[in-house]
């Protein structure tokens, strides 16, 4: 990496204190770009247990402009094929309080959400969610093909950036997906980042911030296809990208159109 921005000593951005806490922790953000990988990413990021744990405080379903969202989104997936009858498979990483599969409790779509933060899980199963308590990975990704059957969708909002062991996230896609399936994630968008200088989007939970051009060159890794991409709004400027094995899927203007700009 060659660090490109520092942004000094910064505290964790959910790392609300009790008066009995203690000290707060510190770490240094500081920002690098990969030529290879064309990644913008923290140099050093925190361990997502001091992040993401019992008492995380954001609540997806807390927004109503986000329930929204993510209910349009359930009917995106549904609207383009992805997903249709009684044997399909959803499943969502980093599943939250379940606002977005609570759209397909009550429907014959089969659904798994993924969530390691222990409060809102316990919320998207009261809800009638299904949730696997766990950080994804590799071998996450091989007992649930096991268990549940690969997935036709594999989604994630604002959760895939957050994640920095990237070789073994894509291990567990690659593995959990099915032949014909697709990955739907959405994310802040580079582009966005940097046309718009929102440089609140970088702290210590985004330990990425993704561009087309570097999706293509990390999932390709793992013979994955960029088909489709989605400017959205949510977050100040965000992207969603659809991805889909080599060869199955036609690659869409659109990527090409998002690429060159």
């Amino acid at each position: 990496l060659d660090v490109v921005l520092d942004l000094g000593r910064q505290p964790l951005g959910n790392g609300f204190l009790s008066p009995n806490s203690g000290e707060e922790l510190f770490f240094d953000l500081a920002c690098g770009f990969s030529e290879g990988s064309k990644l913008f990413q923290l140099v050093y990021q925190p361990d997502p247990e001091l992040m993401f744990h019992e008492d995380y405080a954001f609540y997806s379903g807390t927004s109503r402009e986000m329930q929204n969202h993510f209910s349009q989104c359930a009917t995106f997936l549904i609207s383009e094929g992805f997903l249709s009858d009684g044997q399909s498979l959803v499943v969502e990483l980093g599943s939250n309080d379940g606002v977005f599969l609570r759209n397909f409790v009550n429907s014959s779509i089969r659904h798994v959400g993924v969530e390691p933060s222990g409060a809102v899980a316990r919320s998207a199963e009261e809800l009638g969610v299904n949730v696997e308590r766990d950080f994804f990975s590799e071998s996450l990704g091989t007992t649930m093909a096991a268990k549940y059957g690969h997935a036709d969708v594999i989604y994630a909002a604002n959760v895939l950036c957050h994640i920095p062991d990237l070789p073994d996230l894509l291990r567990g896609i690659e593995k959990l997906l099915s032949p014909t399936g697709v990955v739907v994630f959405e994310d802040p968008y580079l582009g966005d980042v940097v046309r718009l200088g929102s440089f609140d989007q970088i702290y210590d939970e985004h330990v990425f911030l993704f561009s087309a051009l570097s999706v293509i060159e990390v999932f390709g890794s793992i013979g994955l296809d960029l088909i489709d991409v989605f400017p959205l709004q949510t977050h100040g400027g965000s992207m969603r990208y659809v991805l889909g094995r080599r060869g199955v899927h036609v690659i869409r203007q659109s990527v090409d159109e998002t690429v060159r700009r």
